[in-house]
């Protein structure tokens, strides 16, 4: 069904969930990358998997970014205040 055709309160409902789920992949997201970085100052400069967590490092930036594209979207659907 295109979002046209849904109800006011059926999208409030959507954003509603959209926020929720993005705080919860925004903790998932600190964890790995907190993780991550710990990981990283304990391994010399030298060493193999270095990079291999820095690109872990990378791609939580990145998921990080499109949570919050999708935190903005969610905000439209159902304003703080209103749920």
């Amino acid at each position: 069904m295109p979002p046209e055709q849904l109800s006011a309160e059926a999208l409030h409902a959507i954003g509603v969930r959209m926020r929720s789920a993005t705080h919860d992949l925004n903790n998932y997201i600190a964890a790995i990358m907190s993780f991550a970085e710990l990981v990283l100052l304990d391994l010399p400069g030298s060493h193999p998997l270095r990079n291999e967590v820095q690109g872990i490092l990378l791609a939580g930036k990145r998921a990080d970014e499109k949570t919050r594209e999708l935190e903005q979207i969610a905000r439209k659907l159902a304003p703080i205040g209103l749920s």
